[in-house]
């Protein structure tokens, strides 16, 4: 969902021995990244990239996006949709029995992802 430059289906990939990553992003730019990023699991058919909205995927189209899914993903993409429950359900459908959605929004700030910072409290 919303691969972007294609850097968590990198690592998406790196897991995956068996089965396909299929991903969805409304950006060409990105999907040209993330295939670039991605050449040998694309390559070898391990991974599919789309281009258009996760509002189309209320609507079954017997593509490779209608699932089964055993897991879902996405990472800073919820907040950009204008009906997440909608999205949400949509993303239910195409689940295998039992399976996973996970979606989280990482927090960036200048900073942020220091590791010289102390997370211990205050000196």
């Amino acid at each position: 969902m919303g691969y972007g430059p294609g850097l968590a289906l990198r690592l998406a990939a790196e897991r995956v021995s068996d089965g396909r990553i299929v991903g969805i992003d409304h950006s060409v730019a990105m999907r040209d990244q993330a295939k670039a990023r991605n050449r040998a699991a694309v390559a070898d058919g391990r991974m599919r990239l789309f281009v258009g909205s996760v509002a189309e995927l209320s609507q079954p189209s017997d593509s490779e996006l209608d699932g089964p899914f055993d897991k879902i993903f996405g990472v800073n993409v919820a907040l950009f949709w204008d009906d997440p429950v909608a999205v949400f359900r949509a993303l239910k459908d195409r689940l295998a029995e039992d399976d996973v959605v996970a979606f989280t929004h990482q927090y960036t700030a200048p900073g942020f992802l220091d590791t010289s910072l102390s997370c211990g409290g205050p000196d």
